[in-house]
């Protein structure tokens, strides 16, 4: 039967049993998703258990925000940072390419002049010979039996012969 001392005890009882649920009550075991008992959930309450969860669950909130942020940025930075290494890249491979290209150019060039030379001193040598041929025939005629109007040809030949192979020879030296 419920009397007034019963009432009293079971008073009493609730109390006592509120205050030492809610000096152990923390900001982790207020909790909404984990509070279990209208009396936990009343000592939370009043004792400011859930606006101390409530607190910590923003200030967590906040942190990711700012790391996220810093995160972003420090990501778009590295982005930037590849997109110039990317134009780099293309320009230094531009670059390289152009290169190559004017080095095969003098290749050919120079392999051009190789066989210029070598075309020009087959050439001087071919005229060496026949000064030579020139000179052993004027040397070998008997000038008594030559007239002078041949000797004079050959002369003229001689010179030309002899200008030709003075250009040519030039020519080679300076390749």
């Amino acid at each position: 039967m419920i009397n007034v001392e019963n009432t009293r005890r079971l008073v009493m009882a609730l109390a006592m049993s509120s205050t030492l649920t809610a000096c152990a009550m923390t900001a982790q075991q207020c909790d909404p998703a984990q509070v279990n008992n209208v009396l936990a959930a009343a000592n939370c309450n009043m004792l400011g258990g859930f606006d101390a969860h409530l607190q910590t669950a923003r200030a967590e909130v906040e942190a990711l925000r700012a790391e996220l942020a810093a995160t972003q940025t420090k990501a778009a930075g590295m982005d930037r940072e590849a997109q110039a290494l990317a134009g780099n890249r293309d320009a230094l491979q531009r670059k390289m390419t152009s290169e190559k290209r004017d080095l095969d150019r003098l290749q050919l060039k120079l392999a051009g002049m190789r066989g210029e030379g070598d075309k020009g001193r087959a050439k001087l040598a071919a005229l060496q010979e026949q000064l030579k041929v020139a000179e052993a025939k004027l040397s070998g005629m008997d000038k008594s039996n030559v007239t002078a109007e041949e000797i004079a040809a050959l002369e003229a030949d001689i010179a030309a012969r002899k200008e030709a192979v003075t250009r040519l020879s030039g020519r080679a030296l300076q390749e």
